[in-house]
């Protein structure tokens, strides 16, 4: 797996999914980062171990044949000795609204199947790290926390140091200009990208797909305040932007693409005053990126740059060549070399080695 996983003291983890090589093949990469791993097939026994042994993170399938999985992680946290236990749910399919009702059960990270064995151990072992350190500082601050993007995603690791109420800086690879967002006691406070700042900055770090990250702990911020909403907000609205992503990257090379009005939209006789207002402001052609400057309305935006496109009232506008060019059918597949707008949380992998 290249350089050497961090480790940690021996901990379990207890595997919640029906028996497969996939399920072997995590019990093994987990080995490679001195975890021992409890497997059960039913939410029934899986509860009997989380009365029983000592547990320190659970990783589950949301569907389970005994019980809902909800039902399931709620039960899990009326038991005394699992009520703070880390939770990673395994799923096939993820909707804006489950998502949304995770965080309010305190789900630490969701993994979309198919995975890589690889990925998932690695995800385990992060959030493992974390929720120890949070539990009795058996891992002081000058233990790294760092990881990949595609990995773990910005939007999951938000959500595990806002649930933690750390303070520090999460220091992010993903463009050669200086980037960070910084959360001061659960709060996400501030964010950077090159010259952006705040608001703007967050939007397009949430976006990014690849890259390197590492948490950088701290006693106190000094900085000011420039995303004054509260974390359960961001948290949501981050959601629905990479909800929205996701639906729109099969339109679209990048956050870089350049919209334009279509030459006969403002003919239609069918135009909402909202449809009207966008084609008139993408008269004068504009990225993608340079639309989203508020968090809370971000998702929308990309959701009506979608349906404008689907309806052909915009174009992409192939600003080289001079003209523009017409948008693919939404079930046009995105080509392989196009950079994709999408966490890896969100990533379809065709190509799952058998």
């Amino acid at each position: 797996m290249g350089a050497s996983p961090n480790r940690i003291d021996p901990s379990r983890v207890l595997l919640v999914d029906q028996p497969g090589p996939e399920l072997e093949q995590i019990v093994q990469c987990l080995k490679e980062y001195h975890l021992t791993a409890i497997m059960a097939d039913t939410a029934a026994e899986a509860l009997t171990y989380c009365e029983q042994q000592d547990i320190q993170l659970l990783v589950s399938e949301r569907t389970l044949p005994d019980m809902d999985g909800f039902d399931f992680f709620r039960q899990v946290r009326e038991i005394a000795r699992t009520k703070d236990l880390p939770i990673i749910v395994l799923t096939r399919e993820i909707d804006l609204d489950e998502r949304i009702k995770s965080m309010s059960q305190d789900v630490d990270d969701y993994i979309l199947k198919p995975f890589y064995p690889e990925e998932v151990a690695a995800r385990v072992n992060t959030v493992l790290l974390e929720s120890l350190r949070s539990a009795d500082g058996s891992l002081g601050a000058d233990c790294p926390l760092a990881g990949r993007l595609e990995d773990m995603t910005l939007l999951s690791l938000l959500q595990l140091l806002v649930r933690g109420k750390k303070t520090g800086r999460i220091l992010l690879s993903v463009d050669p200009q200086p980037n960070h967002i910084i959360i001061n006691d659960g709060s996400i406070w501030d964010a950077q990208w090159g010259r952006a700042q705040g608001e703007n900055a967050l939007i397009k770090l949430l976006l990014q797909s690849s890259g390197g990250f590492r948490v950088q702990l701290q006693p106190e911020i000094l900085e000011e305040s420039t995303i004054p909403y509260p974390a359960a907000e961001v948290l949501r609205w981050g959601a629905e932007l990479l909800d929205a992503g996701r639906r729109l990257t099969a339109l679209i090379p990048s956050l870089e693409t350049v919209l334009a009005s279509a030459e006969t939209a403002l003919q239609s006789r069918e135009l909402s005053e909202s449809e009207y207002g966008w084609i008139r402001h993408l008269q004068h052609p504009q990225t993608i990126a340079s639309l989203l400057h508020q968090l809370e309305t971000a998702g929308q935006t990309l959701t009506t740059c979608r349906t404008l496109l689907e309806k052909k009232l915009i174009v992409i506008a192939d600003t080289a060549a001079g003209r523009l060019t017409d948008v693919p059918q939404s079930t046009t597949k995105r080509s392989k070399d196009r950079p994709s707008l999408l966490t890896v949380f969100f990533r379809k992998r065709s190509n799952k080695s058998s």
